[in-house]
């Protein structure tokens, strides 16, 4: 009795440990790589874009489709946009700290099952025109055929960017949600400012 308890309770806490498991991020130098997931963290987003941009110029090289370890279900990726952390695989654009895709045929696919979400420490400014820096943005592009598809964003005063690109880049819709947020944070941010001013 002693020992079927025991192995019961053993197989349980494996069962336990399995079902809440998620993969780790397996995206690896090797530049035959043509797919690998991350965890759902603003350091293994940035990693993967890092190895895949630094396989740009192997001619072995064919391409990196980059996917997030949701566990089956959804995840929410807080990116900082901001000292220390987010130097890895930046732009040091007007749009500073957002992951820079610089390579060649990287894709970054959340599989409607990831949202990013600013959390950093710059105000979002309500401006005509093009805001002055620093504003965050979640990802600028300036490299060759490059995709950013099937996630929400939101609070990314500046979203995305395209800049430098040799062809067009793929479009990221933008979910009615996302649009939303950002722009019930602006007017937010708006009234607190004209609060203040009076």
């Amino acid at each position: 009795m002693h020992r079927t308890t025991l192995r019961l309770a053993v197989l349980g806490a494996a069962l336990l440990v399995a079902a809440g498991a998620r993969a780790a991020n397996d995206c690896t130098k090797d530049c035959t790589q043509a797919a690998c997931s991350v965890d759902c963290t603003e350091a293994d987003v940035r990693d993967a874009v890092r190895k895949a941009k630094h396989c740009a110029r192997s001619p072995v090289y064919t391409g990196r489709r980059i996917t997030f370890n949701t566990g089956g279900g959804s995840c929410t990726i807080t990116m900082m946009q901001e000292l220390p952390n987010s130097r890895i695989a930046s732009c040091f654009d007007p749009e500073r700290w957002a992951v820079c895709i610089k390579g060649r045929r990287i894709t970054i696919d959340g599989e409607n099952r990831v949202t990013f979400t600013y959390g950093g420490s710059a105000r979002c400014q309500n401006c005509s025109g093009e805001c002055p820096a620093p504003q965050p943005a979640l990802f600028t592009l300036k490299g060759d055929s490059n995709t950013l598809e099937n996630f929400t964003m939101e609070y990314f005063p500046e979203g995305t960017s395209a800049r430098a690109a040799t062809t067009p880049c793929a479009a990221l819709p933008v979910s009615p949600s996302a649009r939303t947020r950002s722009q019930s944070t602006a007017r937010r941010a708006r009234d607190r400012r004209s609060r203040a001013a009076r």
